[in-house]
């Protein structure tokens, strides 16, 4: 069967392709150290992989995921050797520090500018917009860990949390968002006293932010017919403010609703299942969780952005919680050599030209 030419929104970047990221965030998994005994069963590489591929499914639990142990495509796709059990995968991933994996998205990230993917997020003299915004992952009032935010209500009750700080890159202009990778909220080590968003920004600025630079700060006032002041926000910029440049800068300010609306509504509502309880652990689980976690936003961000066969089988259903449910289908009743050949067959509905067998019924 000749299939006609993939859609396209210009020149194909084969680098940004969700196979090529898949084979480069494979490689970077390969170069963190394990940290058990060279004699494990099931290698670091495949476990975190084996978590980045549930992500990009979608699958809602861990359990639901390990139901896929004996399927191909995950070999053939994700390049998965063993696939761990939900509990070798939570024994595995437990111990492991998370600040290992951010230099994964950083990768992606360079990928992006390499393929000029970020110039239309350019939001004013060749700056970008950094969005930051905490939000709760885990609660619980059962289950506790040496990380976890404690919280002690009035009645008595205890409840135990675990909130991750998010930074994406906006534009006033765009739907899509680029993240950065988050930084948790949770108890640090010889503190007494809960974590809290604004130390938590203090620890992810200095990972991405130059330290020396001073800030200007701009104050946005909006008052109705009658003079009272309806709307009031602030924010602080390295740019200088000119009475040219103040709405141009306060609009980039607005765009911070994008990591809500863009980020924390999509990974809770459109198939991330963000708020859902993969594992808590012992140690760090929750928090590596959600490094996978945004690594698959992120790829399929990139594909949104940058892939117009992606898009063309996203709108097909009209709906990215419809997308992911026809490609769970298609990965688990059929057999794929990649990504794009799973989207093609997606959007050709390959899957109906496939003959069924003559069954003896008599």
């Amino acid at each position: 069967m000749v299939l006609p030419p993939p859609p396209s929104a210009g020149k194909v970047r084969k680098h940004l392709s969700a196979d090529a990221l898949y084979a480069l965030i494979r490689e970077g998994f390969g170069a963190i150290p394990d940290h058990r005994r060279l004699t494990s069963i099931i290698p670091l590489t495949d476990a975190l992989m084996s978590a980045f591929a549930m992500f990009c499914l979608k699958d809602p639990s861990l359990l639901a995921f390990e139901q896929r142990r004996s399927d191909g495509n995950l070999k053939a796709l994700f390049g998965i050797g063993r696939i761990p059990s939900d509990t070798q995968m939570r024994e595995i991933l437990d111990p492991l520090d998370p600040e290992c994996l951010r230099p994964l998205l950083g990768a992606v990230f360079r990928q992006l500018q390499r393929g000029k993917a970020l110039e239309p997020f350019e939001f004013y003299d060749g700056c970008y917009l950094p969005a930051l915004d905490g939000t709760g992952c885990f609660s619980s009032q059962k289950v506790h860990g040496p990380s976890c935010q404690v919280k002690e209500h009035k009645n008595g009750v205890v409840t135990c949390e675990h909130q991750m700080l998010a930074a994406v890159i906006v534009h006033p202009d765009l739907k899509e968002v680029i993240p950065l990778a988050p930084e948790p909220i949770q108890e640090q080590d010889g503190s007494a006293k809960n974590d809290c968003e604004r130390n938590a920004a203090r620890r992810l600025l200095r990972k991405i932010s130059n330290q020396d630079l001073r800030v200007n700060f701009l104050e946005y006032r909006g008052y109705d017919a009658r003079g009272n002041c309806r709307k009031h926000f602030t924010w602080i910029t390295d740019l200088h403010i000119t009475r040219r440049n103040a709405w141009l800068l306060a609009r980039g300010g607005r765009a911070r609703w994008r990591i809500e609306n863009e980020t924390f509504n999509t990974l809770k509502n459109q198939g991330y299942h963000y708020e859902h309880n993969y594992g808590h652990g012992r140690q760090n689980l929750s928090a590596v969780f959600a490094m996978p976690m945004m690594l698959a936003f992120l790829v399929d961000q990139t594909q949104q952005l940058c892939c117009g066969l992606f898009r063309a089988v996203w709108e097909k259903p009209g709906s990215k919680r419809a997308l992911w449910d026809n490609l769970r289908s298609h990965f688990r009743h059929f057999r794929f050599r990649s990504m794009r050949h799973l989207y093609e067959a997606i959007l050709y509905d390959l899957g109906k030209e496939v003959c069924l067998p003559t069954l003896d019924t008599g």
